[in-house]
Order: structure tokens, then C-alpha cells, then sequence
């Protein structure tokens, strides 16, 4: 990932690429604040989008989302054109919110009561359940989606 930007981080006089603080992140050798700091210290407005695509990279493989959307927004107002920009921005982006006032579902407390006493017995399946009541089971949530779309209140999940 070729950010060719120098920043010099804050732990000793050397003076680390981005790149170099992304590693030793990763590594845990440094915490993430220090890829956060450092990334911050750039001016963007100066990088061309390869740069800003791999920095945005890099923020979203240390969970630095906030990071990653300020540098998507950037990107989105400099490189209009740039299709991975683009697609990186709408990733990070914020979700809606949606209210509800109806509270927890019913069947919530029957769900969570099957889920603790039968887990282990479908431990890496998919399973797709009406509160307490087992409708059946998969390899994948493709599969039990497909079988259980039209039901109403069902919930597929994957035992872990």
C-alpha cells in the first residue's frame, strides 16, 4: 500500500511512514490512536487516490471507522470519478437510524431461552427459530432465508 506521506510518530525522534505505524499497529506495538494521529497529520487535500484508498484501507482493517469515514468523505469530494473511493465511502458510511417504539419482540426472552439450552447442539450451523420453537437448520443463511422468507418473526442466526 504505497502511502508515500511522512508523519513522525510520537514514541521517540524516528520518523515513521504510514505504512511502517499501520504495521506495528497490527502488531500491536503501538495502539491504534497512533495510525489515527498520524493519518491526521496528513494533509489529504496533497495525495492522490491510490493513497487515500490505501490509508482508508488500513483505518477499516484496525477499526478505525471514524478515520476511515473522514477519509472516505475526502476522497468522495476529490476523486468524484474513482469507483473504489466510492465503494469504500458507502462501506464505512453511517447506517440510518430507525426508531421503534414497540419495544423488545415478544418472543425475544423464548428465543434467548432455546438459544442458551440448545446451542451446543448446533454449534457452527445456522439455525432459524420462532421464539422457542426450532423451524430448522443450515450450513448457510442463504439457505434457511430462502426456505423462511415468508414467515413472519422468524430469526435465522448462526450458533458460534
Amino acid at each position: 500500500m504505497p502511502v508515500a506521506v511522512t508523519n513522525t510518530e510520537t514514541h521517540g525522534d524516528e520518523r515513521d511512514d504510514l505504512v511502517s505505524i499501520y504495521l506495528r499497529v497490527r502488531e500491536n506495538a503501538l495502539p491504534a490512536r497512533a495510525f489515527v494521529e498520524a493519518a491526521q497529520g496528513i494533509d489529504w487535500t496533497t495525495q492522490d487516490a491510490d493513497d487515500l484508498i490505501a490509508a482508508i484501507q488500513m483505518a477499516i482493517q484496525i477499526d478505525a471507522i471514524r478515520l476511515a469515514r473522514e477519509l472516505s468523505e475526502i476522497g468522495k469530494e476529490r476523486f468524484p470519478e474513482s469507483a473504489q473511493i466510492q465503494k469504500l465511502a458507502k462501506i464505512v458510511g453511517i447506517a440510518p437510524i430507525i426508531k421503534s417504539s414497540t419495544g423488545p419482540h415478544p418472543k425475544l426472552a423464548d428465543t434467548a431461552r432455546w438459544m442458551n439450552a440448545h446451542a451446543s447442539e448446533y454449534f457452527g450451523m445456522w439455525v432459524a427459530l420462532d421464539g422457542d420453537k426450532l423451524l430448522g437448520t443450515a450450513k448457510s443463511y442463504d439457505e434457511l432465508l430462502d426456505k423462511f422468507r415468508q414467515i413472519d418473526d422468524v430469526v435465522i442466526t448462526q450458533i458460534v
